[in-house]
């Protein structure tokens, strides 16, 4: 049984980074490159990059960590993002920050039987700077960075296991960062500069 559920986790983590292969291409080959130490001046053929690509999907999975996140601790609250609803685990605690969404499968964040979406907001009592990473993140991520406003101020797409430095940064300081299944704001149409309402509960310390 337990082969069979890392065996389907296998497969539904393959089918996740061929989307993102076809909404980013660039960014997966010139990762891809560096990993195998290949030249990114150079250009390889697209059967190799798809060689390449499926080679670094089933080394990633070979050493994609399995650690629970109980995200059934968590506070959770409503939050509509590009006209869709969704729940949302609150991280506003420092411990439950640097956690946030390492080792989530893609069926706890399986989007709900009355369509709701679920996905994560993190919560900072001040502005700040600091980007995001996605070591020990097994499944795409879309983050977006939000002002105190709720303004958005940075989107990016994520990569599983891009425990990179730096690689999703915000374009200026932001009060919260919401994470949701990989290539879903695209498909939402939420964009920089677009307004989201934050719920109150998490507005609580302002005046």
């Amino acid at each position: 049984m337990k082969m069979t559920r890392t065996l389907n986790l296998l497969a539904r983590q393959f089918v996740n980074f061929f989307l993102l292969e076809f909404s980013g291409i660039k960014t997966l080959t010139t990762t891809i490159q560096k990993r195998h130490n290949i030249g990114t001046s150079c250009n390889p053929p697209q059967g190799l990059k798809l060689a390449m690509f499926v080679a670094t999907v089933f080394s990633l999975q070979g050493c994609a960590p399995s650690q629970p996140n109980d995200l059934d601790k968590l506070g959770t609250v409503k939050m509509s993002l590009g006209g869709k609803n969704f729940d949302l685990w609150v991280a506003d605690a420092e411990s439950e920050r640097l956690r946030g969404l390492m080792f989530v499968s893609s069926d706890q964040m399986a989007t709900k039987s009355d369509g709701t979406e679920r996905g994560m907001i993190f919560a900072f009592d001040h502005s700040v700077r600091s980007s995001f990473w996605m070591k020990n993140t097994i499944i795409p991520l879309d983050i977006a960075y939000l002002d105190v406003d709720g303004e958005v101020i940075t989107i990016h797409t994520m990569i599983p296991l891009d425990d990179r430095i730096n690689q999703y940064p915000p374009d200026e300081p932001y009060r919260f960062a919401v994470e949701v299944n990989g290539s879903l704001f695209g498909k939402l149409g939420l964009k920089k500069g677009d307004k989201l309402q934050i719920p109150a509960s998490l507005l609580k310390g302002d005046s």
